[in-house]
């Protein structure tokens, strides 16, 4: 077993190799676009209202769906919590 910080570099690049492929094939184009713009871009929800032409409620649950599925899919893949799948405030 591997211990310190080489240890610990490999499982954040493996956890972030997984929430990558999870981002890019298990989301909807809509929720990738929307949970990449609000979690890792950190663009604002209004912002993004405004772009899409969309509801704020709209929005949001479609981040939530995003989330949603991005934690099933870490935890199938062996990912329990705690990580930290960011999103709106």
């Amino acid at each position: 077993m591997l211990t310190g910080a080489p240890a610990q570099h490999s499982l954040h690049r493996e956890f972030f190799a997984e929430l990558r492929r999870a981002i890019d094939q298990d989301l909807t184009a809509l929720q990738r676009r929307v949970f990449v713009a609000i979690a890792l871009n950190e663009i604002p929800m209004d912002a993004l209202v405004r772009e899409l032409g969309a509801s704020r409620n709209a929005i949001y649950k479609c981040l939530f769906d995003a989330r949603r599925k991005l934690r099933a899919s870490l935890s199938a893949a062996g990912y329990n919590p705690p990580y930290a799948v960011s999103g709106a405030s």
